[in-house]
């Protein structure tokens, strides 16, 4: 088949997916619980940044961003290597920052940790990713005209790259454990419940989910990935925004990581070897 008629059918199943989606979303909604005024944090935005600085100095102290680089920037060791240290980092980060949060008198329930209300988080999560699919591949194409317009090279995220090049950390229970649970939990409870909990007490919502999305897509890579990256970032938010729990924004992350790992494996494994 040819790429044109490759593409065709890519577009058709993503526009019925989208629209499934939305549908569900549509019926799903009425039962959900928005967040309120003084659900979250006030002091969620330092909370954030001192489990970002653990993060951190964490993978300084396990030598996670002192290992030795190839000529590209890579880490010199493959991803099944450096994978549990970048998980054990991000665990640390969160498990400080909920020390420091208690200390503070900061209830979990504010950081977004409270018992998911209404209808299934894990159907809200499924619709959500079906509708945001097609807007996603949008932005994927928009970002790739967008750098080629400007003759800028497109790369995609170290981590996927790094996890695609080490055969082993595709086939291993661990990565995908650590890339599919737990990096997306740790993730969650920084960005949205600590971080646009804080900024949602000072700001707008809407202007809450922006900044959000954009401090949650610098950290992920290259200037180059701002745009995809960030408007995941403005989903995860919304879901937050909309459940008033993390449960759903953790369910479809991990969703998406796992899709879009098993899409790039897929892909790869198909690929004569290097």
């Amino acid at each position: 088949m040819s790429v044109t008629g490759q593409l065709g059918i890519l577009l058709v199943v993503a526009l019925v997916l989208g629209a499934l989606g939305a549908l569900g979303l549509r019926a799903l909604a009425p039962g959900l619980r928005r967040l309120q005024p003084g659900d979250t944090a006030s002091q969620g935005f330092v909370l954030w940044l001192v489990g970002l600085l653990v993060f951190l100095f964490a993978g300084a102290g396990l030598g996670l961003w002192l290992l030795p680089k190839t000529e590209e920037g890579a880490p010199d060791l493959p991803a099944s290597t450096t994978m549990p240290l970048q998980a054990l980092a991000s665990l640390l980060g969160v498990g400080v920052m909920l020390v420091v949060a208690g200390r503070r008198h900061v209830r979990l329930d504010e950081l977004g940790l409270r018992a998911h209300r209404g209808p299934s988080p894990l159907a809200i999560a499924i619709c959500a990713w079906m509708a945001f699919y097609p807007l996603f591949l949008l932005v994927v194409w928009t970002n790739a005209e967008l750098h080629a317009l400007f003759g800028r090279e497109l790369s995609e995220q170290r981590v996927m790259q790094d996890f695609l090049a080490d055969p082993e950390a595709r086939h291993s229970p661990l990565v995908w454990a650590i890339m599919v649970i737990v990096l997306p939990t740790c993730e969650e409870i920084l960005f949205r419940g600590a971080l646009y909990g804080g900024l949602r007490r000072v700001l707008h919502p809407v202007a809450a989910v922006v900044v959000s999305a954009l401090l949650f897509a610098i950290p992920h890579g290259s200037v180059t990935l701002l745009l995809p990256v960030g408007a995941l970032g403005v989903v995860l938010a919304l879901l937050y925004e909309r459940t008033a729990s993390l449960t759903t924004p953790i369910l479809f992350h991990a969703l998406h990581n796992g899709l879009m790992l098993t899409f790039a494996s897929l892909t790869a494994e198909g690929a004569p070897a290097a």
